[in-house]
């Protein structure tokens, strides 16, 4: 190609660009997330097409396909979230300060997983395209989402073996969790300790005899029921205790792993990488394609992965 054949082209490309801006004016701006992305987006459909020598409009059909990878990463981070600004690629958040889930949340996370992991798997077989900010957001993404699910998990009692009904029936939401509960260790007084005593006493003071005589004796083979199965529960209660403590301390591991190593604006990849797989031998925590975002990052730098601003 000539000099002035490559000018044409790189002129060309100039009034593609702009269109391309304008087409994403509303969502992007000084502080938006979005811009720094499309940015990135830009940058490597250049390099591509000055490297394959793409027409103008091989150029424009990349650009679009790369914003297309861009919105479906996008549109799962914030799958189940009501609403979300326009201008944010993600609304993040931090793990280590939710109490309890925001309004605007539909789901215990507000990212869908599988949607994720089909984005993410366009992103990676697009070998042109990598951006230290997408993938600092997909690698953000992926864990607080695992921890997220993990923690739900852990407090409805699913992997401890022992559903938290309480938790389950109210949604997580501490409000309607404390209902909840409360109205299942009423019942459990009424009908396990109160009902039975309370007609035998009152069939007693009304002379009702033979009722008191079969309330009274099947409240004592309740009684003797839970006598008989008492070495076994507390045993059963001990080990989801010892169970509790153990996963409750990997979880820990887990966020302290996250608030030094991930969440931190500068990402060291081949440390992250190191501690993680320290941290899986025991313990299976992300999903695979995390470590794929982990491997082509550390093929560009394997000390620094930078979400710019």
């Amino acid at each position: 190609m000539d000099d002035f054949e490559h000018l044409s082209y790189s002129c060309n490309r100039s009034d593609i660009v702009q269109r391309f801006w304008q087409e994403n004016e509303e969502r992007c701006g000084r502080l938006s997330e979005f811009t720094v992305i499309l940015k990135d987006i830009i940058d490597c459909a250049h390099i591509l097409a000055d490297n394959e020598g793409l027409s103008p409009e091989e150029f424009e059909s990349q650009l679009w396909e790369a914003e297309g990878i861009v919105d479906a990463i996008s549109d799962a981070l914030k799958y189940h979230q009501t609403d979300p600004p326009k201008c944010k690629f993600w609304s993040g958040f931090h793990a280590s300060s939710l109490t309890q889930r925001p309004d605007d949340w539909s789901d215990v996370s507000p990212i869908n997983p599988v949607d994720l992991d089909l984005a993410t798997a366009r992103y990676i077989n697009c070998p042109w395209l990598q951006s230290d900010a997408i993938d600092w957001y997909l690698i953000n993404a992926f864990m607080l989402d695992e921890i997220l699910r993990y923690e739900d998990d852990f407090r409805s009692g699913k992997v401890l073996g022992r559903i938290d009904w309480a938790y389950k029936l109210g949604g997580g939401q501490f409000p309607y969790v404390l209902i909840w509960r409360t109205a299942f260790v009423t019942l459990n007084v009424v009908f396990g300790w109160l009902l039975l005593p309370g007609i035998t006493i009152a069939a007693l003071v009304y002379d009702y005899t033979t009722l008191a005589a079969i309330t009274g004796g099947a409240f004592s083979v309740v009684m003797l029921v839970r006598l008989i199965l008492f070495p076994n529960r507390f045993s059963a209660w001990l080990a989801r205790r010892r169970l509790k403590k153990h996963l409750e301390a990997k979880l820990k591991h887990i966020l302290d792993l996250y608030d030094t190593n991930i969440s931190v604006a500068t990402i060291n990849p081949t440390l992250l990488k190191e501690r993680m797989q320290g941290v899986e031998r025991d313990f299976p925590f992300v999903r695979p394609v995390f470590y794929s975002i982990l491997d082509r990052a550390i093929e560009r730098d394997p000390y620094v992965l930078s979400l710019k601003h």
